[in-house]
Order: structure tokens, then C-alpha cells, then sequence
């Protein structure tokens, strides 16, 4: 079910398991499309390092429910520093998108022969 919220966007109310996919999004990990691990916070109340064993030895996020939703979803450390690179990465291409768009970038050729300079001068 989709409800809108305090803020006025619309968000998924109902069970993870009955999430309906955008169709304009293509799905994770191909075509199939790989179904997260979910677990229970009562599993991960109950035995945290057992989680984290599970998640450290795979690259796949997964989702804490909570009364049958999602709450929340854990990463391993490398999934979220990659995660993290990937997304300043996406940043500085939006920036320099952006700078381009305003003519404030320069051109090759400039870029070039500022890095010829500097190499002479060592």
C-alpha cells in the first residue's frame, strides 16, 4: 500500500515481500534480480554477530525488518565505503555537469598544457 507521508512523498506502507517493483528501474544483479537477505530484528536482537559473520561474507545488502516491514538495511564495511566512493564520484560528475552547463569549466587543451608547464618546471 502507498500512503503519503508528513512531508507529502509517497512511501511504501506495507510488507517488504509485497514491495512493488518500479518497472522503469531495472532490478539488482541482472535480469533475474537478486531478492536481499532479510532478517528479523528479533534474529538480529537475538544473535548480532551471527548477522554480521553473514554479512561480512557477502557483497549484497540486507534489510532488518520490523513487525514484517523493512526498517533498515546493513551493509559490511566494504559495501559501505565502495557505496561511499561511488556516490562522491557521482557527486563530482554532477558538479562538473553542472560547471559545464554554466561555461565555467575549461577545455582540454587548456587542462593539457597547464599539466605540460608544471611537468617542465620539475
Amino acid at each position: 500500500m502507498i500512503a503519503t507521508d508528513e512531508t507529502g512523498l509517497e512511501a511504501w506502507k506495507g510488507p517488504i515481500h509485497k514491495l512493488p517493483r518500479d518497472p522503469r528501474v531495472p532490478p539488482i544483479g541482472g535480469s533475474m534480480g537478486k531478492v536481499p537477505e532479510i532478517v528479523p530484528v528479533t534474529d538480529l536482537r537475538q544473535d548480532a554477530a551471527a548477522v554480521i559473520r553473514r554479512l561480512q561474507g557477502s557483497r549484497e545488502p540486507m534489510v532488518i525488518t520490523q513487525r514484517g516491514r523493512a526498517a533498515a538495511v546493513l551493509l559490511s564495511m566494504e559495501s559501505y565505503e565502495k557505496t561511499r566512493n561511488e556516490l562522491e564520484l557521482l557527486r563530482l560528475l554532477a558538479r562538473g555537469e553542472r560547471d559545464i552547463a554554466k561555461g565555467a569549466g575549461r577545455t582540454l587543451e587548456s587542462v593539457l598544457r597547464d599539466t605540460d608547464r608544471i611537468l617542465r618546471e620539475d
